[in-house]
């Protein structure tokens, strides 16, 4: 048998077998609450910033409210404590005058006394005043003492409701989830009225900017 050779220039075929993904997929899980409108639906392309889906306000403005109730009366309390601490200063110089005059007070009446020219009823009032103010000042001066590990404590409560205002106001952001990135919807279980729990993902959807062919199966054809 006789055949034919011809010369010609061949190259092997590749054949590759994968799926289209992409690495940059978005999924949102807001929190829990109800879906109150929907904006899209499976493979809808998106833009960037676009409106998605949006959850009740009702189920996330309490939360924002109070802790910025709880911030507002904090901060009033520091401030009344700084007034209270200025206060306190002021009237330390005037509690020491008032008690120096009543120790003077109860010389003079210790002195009658003496002489028999006085009453004791006149010296136990006397004596009973340099008590009074002598209880009156060691109170002020507690007050100022304390002052920096009151408004320490005050600091730290103001701390932790600002922390509480930024979670609260975190999660009503997260209510309305638009898109992150131009894209397709992939999958969207919520519908109008869901209530969703914490965790739970109400939307997906994925970037066409980098799609990958993954999984790849190869199948090499040769030509002779």
């Amino acid at each position: 048998a006789v055949t034919n050779v011809q010369l010609e220039t061949l190259s092997p075929q590749l054949t590759l077998y994968g799926k289209v993904e992409s690495p940059e997929v978005f999924k949102a899980a807001p929190g829990q609450g109800r879906v109150s409108d929907v904006l899209t639906s499976e493979g809808s392309r998106v833009k960037t910033g676009d409106l998605l889906v949006i959850l009740d306000e009702k189920d996330f403005e309490p939360a924002v409210t109070q802790a910025m109730a709880d911030v507002t009366e904090l901060e009033a309390q520091i401030e009344s404590e700084n007034l209270r601490y200025a206060s306190d200063n002021e009237a330390l110089d005037e509690q020491r005058k008032l008690l120096e005059l009543a120790k003077a007070e109860l010389a003079r009446a210790e002195r009658l006394e003496q002489r028999n020219l006085g009453s004791e009823s006149a010296l136990d009032q006397a004596s009973q005043n340099v008590a009074q103010q002598q209880l009156s000042l060691s109170t002020r001066q507690l007050n100022v003492a304390d002052h920096g590990a009151r408004l320490a404590r005050l600091q730290a409560s103001l701390e932790r409701a600002m922390a509480r205002l930024a979670v609260a106001e975190r999660d009503y952001g997260r209510s309305r989830i638009t898109a992150p990135f131009d894209g397709i919807v992939s999958a969207l279980p919520a519908t109008v009225g869901n209530q969703v729990k914490a965790n739970d993902v109400v939307l997906e959807m994925y970037s066409l900017e980098s799609m990958e062919v993954r999984d790849i199966e190869q199948v090499m054809h040769r030509q002779l």
